[in-house]
């Protein structure tokens, strides 16, 4: 009899276990990133794991999610494993590899990322292109309620086009996410993992862990959702929260209220001078393809917001808000490819989720309310209304996903670690403050200085770790060292970004003519020199030209290579005040242009008056020609 009982128990956990194996699979595949060098020496497993379109019906069709492993760089046989579930929804986890590689959380954790049904990677994709369609809507000069329309009506062209497809928008959520987390823990036999969640991926790991509680040994909770029915509904206020804070700690710091005097009058005063005069600035092709992008009231707040989830850009938010005030059009031309990074995510993925679990938890009459109260932008964000408008016609005929998060804590039992940002527009730090009141093994460490997703930074990353060694042990507040220092004292030149670009794309289709032109200019300085010292005799035109093609060859190689290092320097510390220019203990490579200009025009008059008596003609030509270049250069980037 009692063998009986081991039989019978060994054949449901064989349903469980075995059956669930039955209906997923894993291939292994190559890198996802083939042509980068450096992940392809890396030891990570990549794959991808097919699993049921519907859970409820595992029978029927199947999806593939894209998965890598990056194996431990202890090389342990058995290491545990942190899952990193990213946030959106339709964030690719994939896609954010880079965070990872040399992570130093992987010395002793294989780290698994996975990118959720429908994006990245993963197949099929839900409407990848809808953000760039959506950054169009933005790109025009219009109304709120224009964007409005036509916001609603390419996210319901993407429904349709879901729908043809034959994809099932109903199996795109958070449970089933949590089951397809269940699967892949069983699939690489881990008895538990660590559950890192970002932001919306903080909402799908307490989903995951209320259901599948053994799976979880502790988790992350990076810029929580404390309550899914007020996620939407307190967006303004958040904002509004946010912006105090930038104002308040400017007004009271001398230097910054010195250099950005009334912040946050001049903040409202460029909304309502942007209702009456919008922005249209020169942008790059490959960016948007009408080649401008207008910048009205309402992409002046989007802008505003999506630079406080970022601490280096919080940093540079004063200088911001004053150079859309000052209509500086070069540096806000230079902000519309890092704009354009806020409409990343799979936007299909996203409605599929937000219209079945957030949206119809909140109400658009509380969002109004809150907006309501807000004396100083009592108008809202239209970015954030519009998802309302999109949801009411998404979900017409679909049976919704009823559910407050408010209950899920009370059934997570594992040790926790909560991260929140003092800046953060979208999770405030009071959301933390919510979840550690009711989670009795969680800890919670509040990055002031900080906006979105504190935990993904230096500090964020070493307390992690310290945390998943002990999570018992009570943890010291490392972000407490770091305070807002706003930066000031830039020399504004559109320029800088642009050759900064340059350098970074390694365009040498573009750029090997400049490098052929130094060369020549190097070898020429040297030359000229050297003909000097030797005192060789020639005619005083000619002697002339040289002196003066000496001369604008120096300053060409001090102003080149001058922004090179100016630039690698400043992009170690903050690559965004680039956008902007440089600081000013750089400024005095600017002052060398004008010089290095008119001495290549003045060698260009004189050339070309006595070429008909000078010698070394073409060797001449070939060093003013590379001056010219280098010119042109400069001209280009937009330095003149």
């Amino acid at each position: 009899m009692k063998h009986h009982f081991f039989i019978i128990l060994f054949f449901f956990f064989s349903i469980h276990v075995f059956g669930q194996e039955k209906h997923t699979s894993f291939e292994e595949v190559n890198s996802l990133y083939p042509n980068n060098t450096f992940i392809t020496q890396q030891t990570i497993q990549w794959g991808k794991f097919t699993v049921p379109e519907n859970w409820e019906n595992p029978q029927g069709k199947k999806i593939q999610l894209a998965v890598a492993k990056l194996k431990n760089t202890s090389n342990t046989a058995n290491a545990e494993a942190i899952v990193i579930v990213e946030g959106g929804p339709g964030a690719s986890a994939v896609e954010g590899i880079w965070w990872w590689l040399e992570n130093p959380l992987r010395k002793n954790f294989d780290i698994i990322l996975v990118d959720a049904r429908g994006t990245g990677f993963s197949e099929p994709r839900l409407c990848p292109d809808l953000g760039k369609e959506f950054f169009k809507i933005l790109a025009k000069n219009q109304t709120a309620n224009e964007d409005e329309q036509q916001k609603v009506a390419a996210a319901l062209q993407c429904q349709r086009n879901l729908i043809t497809n034959n994809i099932d928008i109903n199996n795109y959520h958070s449970m089933a996410t949590a089951k397809d987390l269940h699967a892949l823990k069983n699939h690489f036999q881990y008895a538990q993992w660590n559950v890192y969640g970002v932001s919306y991926g903080t909402y799908v790991v307490q989903e995951y862990a209320k259901h599948f509680p053994a799976d979880v040994r502790a988790l992350i909770l990076d810029s929580p959702i404390a309550e899914i029915d007020n996620y939407y509904t307190k967006n303004t206020s958040n904002y509004i929260q946010s912006l105090d804070k930038l104002f308040s700690i400017c007004e009271n710091n001398p230097e910054c209220k010195t250099e950005y005097p009334n912040l946050e009058a001049t903040y409202y005063a460029t909304i309502e001078k942007l209702k009456q005069n919008p922005i249209t600035v020169k942008v790059d092709k490959n960016v948007i393809e009408s080649g401008e992008f207008t910048y009205n009231a309402e992409d002046f707040k989007v802008a505003i917001h999506q630079a406080l989830y970022q601490y280096k850009l919080i940093e540079v938010l004063p200088m911001l808000i004053y150079q859309f005030h000052d209509g500086n059009e070069a540096a806000l031309s230079a902000l519309v490819a890092a704009f354009s990074g806020a409409l990343s995510l799979d936007y299909g993925a996203y409605y599929c989720s937000t219209c079945a679990e957030t949206i119809p938890n909140n109400s658009l009459e509380a969002y109004t309310q809150d907006v309501s109260k807000q004396t100083s932008l009592n108008e809202g964000l239209s970015f954030y209304r519009s998802d309302f408008l999109v949801c009411q016609q998404w979900n017409q005929g679909r049976q919704l996903m009823q559910k407050s998060l408010d209950t899920i804590p009370k059934q997570i039992n594992v040790p926790i670690l909560l991260f929140s940002g003092g800046f953060d527009p979208i999770t405030p730090s009071t959301n933390a403050e919510k979840l550690v009141k009711k989670l009795p093994n969680a800890q919670w460490i509040e990055a002031k200085a900080f906006g979105h997703a504190a935990g993904f930074s230096p500090i964020g990353f070493q307390t992690t770790n310290t945390f998943l060694q002990n999570p018992t042990a009570e943890l010291n507040n490392e972000f407490d060292q770091l305070k807002v220092s706003f930066v000031k004292g830039v020399h504004i030149n559109g320029g800088v970004v642009n050759m900064g670009n340059s350098l970074q794309n390694l365009d040498m289709v573009f750029l090997l003519p400049l490098v052929i032109a130094l060369v020549v200019i190097l070898l020429a300085i040297f030359a000229y020199i050297l003909s000097f010292r030797k005192k060789e005799k020639s005619h005083k035109l000619y002697t002339i030209l040289k002196i003066l093609l000496l001369i604008s060859s120096v300053l060409a190689i001090i102003i080149i290579a001058g922004f090179i290092i100016a630039i690698q320097d400043i992009s170690t510390q903050n690559f965004y005040v680039l956008v902007f220019g440089l600081p000013e203990k750089y400024a005095y490579l600017f002052s060398f242009i004008l010089p290095f200009i008119c001495c290549i025009a003045i060698t260009t008059i004189i050339f070309f008056a006595g070429i008909r008596n000078m010698k070394d003609r073409s060797i001449t030509f070939t060093v003013l020609f590379s001056n010219i270049l280098l010119a042109i250069y400069l001209f280009h980037w937009g330095f003149i």
